[in-house]
């Protein structure tokens, strides 16, 4: 259809500044649209209706000057707005977000075989997501090329002026704090989430080659560091840190979880100390794990530790420190976890795949590959009678799910059982939430195997068990995954578990005192004070105000950390 045979009226300069309003409402506004109907909790003020209004006329005031330019600077500003606006719809649509620097990252550093395990699980929301958005685009621009005619200085200039006007209030309301105007603005524009996440992507991607540079530089150039130890305290052998990754408590049966997802912990909960309300205070593994393992003063943009890790505390201890993980030491953001854990005195990657973490390969790397190097280690500890802590990154229950287990090894099968609320509607639920707790049945497994090598070492043994984060699986809303965009209660609550070995057991008098401490609200990012505690550790670089089995904890400095994350823009 050309130009020519549209309704004349589109054409009439009488009529074009009022559709080239609509038109900017759909591209400016309709991803603002989308997110207030899929988020009941998000909704406009007046100063919110405002902004769009400042936003659709300063729009059609840079796609109304005439001339040649003109016409090339309009059709760039409505070819970006729409791809943006493309963007925000697709990502709406899939994550009730607008475009983040997470989902940007995500995207950059993808590989085929997560972009095809991606469109495998969300797929249909992306092309349902996709066609709308497409559709919506070309019929925008196409009906913005016909209503820009004729394009007029006094047409672009009354645009304008009607964009300062609408923003003059929002202006005003922020007592000309330009900065205060900006994130107002921002908070609105979705059209710009593209760009400033660009912007924001760059920034944190210097921030974290300095970030590992500052690990690699630590692990070879280390002060002593001077630690006090309580002479009353039991100082076991061998402990074993265990790191898990995206597994909620909500669905573990040791935690009442009406499926029974943990066999092996509950058969031997006689030896756990199973805290009932721990948090981690972020949905995401690299500042989980870093945020957990530095004792103080962490950064979570830089991922930098003032204080001394869990594991210079433990080499300062005279502890023999082994890193053993099962994530991949390749991919985005890999590598300088990957020199955390090569402070350890030895570090073994067992996987060693292409894919970031694994979880969208077409193989799988199975937990349990983590068990034939911690035999070896552990043997050789026990033949020098070395005192030995050994750190476990594990898969854990990490999105692809149905590749966490070994098909052999599935328990869950049917559907009848599973209590789904009834806001969710995805059709692949059951399936997932049925994978899901197959990975949690076989992280039973894997730490019924630990806590076997424990019990028969002989010695003086501890286990220590946290989740890095939780995970939402259709728990509380219509979405299976992680995201701190989109954070609900099941991605922040985590299993955290203490095990001892049969003789450590006759230290009843410390195993009587630290039970009463099992209640006590707990956060990862008090991990490292807390298992120093934990071995009678102590250190001016450090609170003991984050150890939870100490009489002067805190729990509300734990809540802190989620606070100041959830304060950042």
């Amino acid at each position: 259809m050309s130009p020519n045979s549209l309704n004349p009226c589109l054409r009439d300069s009488r009529w074009s500044l009022w559709i080239s309003f609509l038109l900017a409402l759909g591209i400016q506004a309709g991803p603002v649209f989308q997110k207030m109907f899929m988020d009941d909790l998000y909704r406009l003020d007046l100063y919110g209706w405002l902004i769009l209004a400042s936003l659709c006329f300063l729009q059609i005031a840079m796609t109304s000057i005439p001339g040649k330019f003109g016409s090339w600077f309009g059709l760039s500003v409505l070819g970006l707005a729409s791809f943006c606006t493309l963007c925000n719809v697709l990502t709406l649509g899939i994550f009730k977000s607008p475009v983040t620097f997470i989902a940007l990252s995500t995207a950059i550093q993808s590989n085929t075989h997560e972009v095809t395990e991606f469109l495998a699980t969300y797929g249909t929301q992306f092309a349902l997501s996709g066609g709308i958005a497409v559709s919506l685009s070309v019929i925008l621009i196409g009906l913005y090329v016909v209503s820009q005619r004729p394009r007029t200085h006094q047409k672009a200039a009354m645009s304008l002026m009607l964009s300062f006007l609408c923003s003059m209030p929002v202006l005003y309301q922020s007592r000309g704090d330009l900065n205060l105007f900006a994130r107002n603005v921002h908070e609105h524009a979705f059209v710009d989430r593209l760009f400033t996440s660009l912007i924001r992507y760059q920034g944190i991607m210097e921030a974290r080659e300095k970030a590992k540079v500052f690990w690699s530089q630590r692990r070879h150039g280390k002060e002593p560091l001077k630690l006090d130890s309580a002479s009353h305290k039991p100082k076991p052998q061998l402990v074993v840190v265990v790191i898990g990754e995206s597994t909620s408590r909500n669905h573990l049966g040791i935690y009442g979880y009406h499926r029974p997802t943990t066999p092996r912990l509950e058969s031997m909960k006689d030896q756990l100390l199973v805290f009932r309300d721990a948090i981690s205070p972020v949905a995401s593994t690299l500042p989980a794990v870093f945020g957990a393992l530095c004792s103080s003063q962490f950064d979570y943009e830089t991922f930098e530790c003032g204080g001394p890790t869990l594991l210079e505390i433990a080499q300062a201890a005279g502890y023999k420190t082994t890193w053993i993980s099962n994530q991949a030491p390749t991919g985005f953001g890999d590598n300088f976890l990957v020199e955390l854990g090569r402070t350890a005195d030895t570090a073994i990657f067992v996987n060693q795949d292409i894919s970031s973490a694994g979880e969208a390969d077409h193989s799988s790397s199975f937990d349990e590959k983590v068990l034939g190097p911690l035999d070896k280690v552990i043997q050789s500890t026990l033949q020098h009678g070395q005192q030995s802590m050994f750190f476990l990154h594990l898969m854990g229950t990490h999105f692809v799910y149905e590749k966490r287990y070994p098909r052999d090894q599935r328990m869950f099968q049917n559907t009848h059982d599973l209590k789904i609320p009834a806001t969710v509607k995805d059709p692949h639920a059951n399936d997932m939430i049925n994978h899901y707790d197959n990975a949690v049945a076989y992280q039973d497994r894997i730490l019924g195997e630990i806590m076997g090598r424990i019990n028969t070492s002989g010695k003086d043994a501890l286990l220590v068990y946290f989740s890095d984060h939780g995970e939402e699986v259709y728990d509380t809303d219509n979405f299976a995954g992680h995201s701190e965009d989109r954070v609900t209660p099941s991605m922040r609550e985590i299993p955290f578990i203490v095990g001892y070995s049969p003789s450590y057991a006759r230290h009843t008098s410390e195993l009587n005192r630290i039970r009463t401490y099992a209640n006590r609200p707990f956060s990862t990012f008090q991990l490292t004070p807390s298992v120093a505690g934990l071995l009678g550790l102590y250190s001016d670089a450090f609170s003991q105000q984050d150890n939870v089995f100490s009489e002067d904890f805190q729990p509300t400095r734990g809540a802190m950390s989620a606070e100041r994350k959830a304060s950042r823009p």
